[in-house]
């Protein structure tokens, strides 16, 4: 689902914070990394958005109603500059936490769709990597549906 910055955040200085981490990302250097203090609120605005989408599950899944599935997710925000990268954007990347801390490293290759989806690969394995060096850039969401 593509948004704007602005459907998300409407905090002015908040966005000022978001596109300071933006041009310090570089190629193989995705994650925006936000001040400690400031990372929190960033990230719990971003995570307030997610939940709205998935509000309905979790009310069902917190009144027992059957057939509800549950998942932890972690989210961070991305800016990728490969060159690879068709459309650079900021990425709300969104994935299984243990998924993230055991991501696969090159010795491991994937059968992807197309080979520009690569970048996402890399992505994803520079992101494990930065969970541990820049964890309050990271956030936790439970995911019910």
């Amino acid at each position: 689902m593509e948004k704007n910055l602005n459907d998300y955040i409407q905090n002015k200085h908040m966005i000022k914070i978001i596109k300071k981490a933006i041009k310090k990302t570089e190629p193989g250097k995705p994650l925006l990394i936000f001040p400690k203090k400031d990372a929190w609120y960033i990230l719990n605005t971003i995570l307030n958005q997610i939940a709205c989408q998935f509000s309905d599950g979790t009310l069902k899944n917190d009144m027992g109603i059957m057939n509800v599935t549950s998942q932890w997710y972690t989210f961070c925000l991305t800016y990728e500059k490969d060159c690879n990268v068709l459309m650079q954007k900021i990425r709300i990347m969104i994935i299984k936490r243990e998924l993230l801390k055991n991501f696969p490293d090159e010795t491991i290759s994937f059968l992807l769709e197309s080979e520009t989806h690569d970048v996402r690969v890399q992505t994803l394995r520079t992101l494990s990597k930065e969970l541990i060096e820049h964890p309050e850039c990271f956030m936790d969401i439970e995911i019910c549906q």
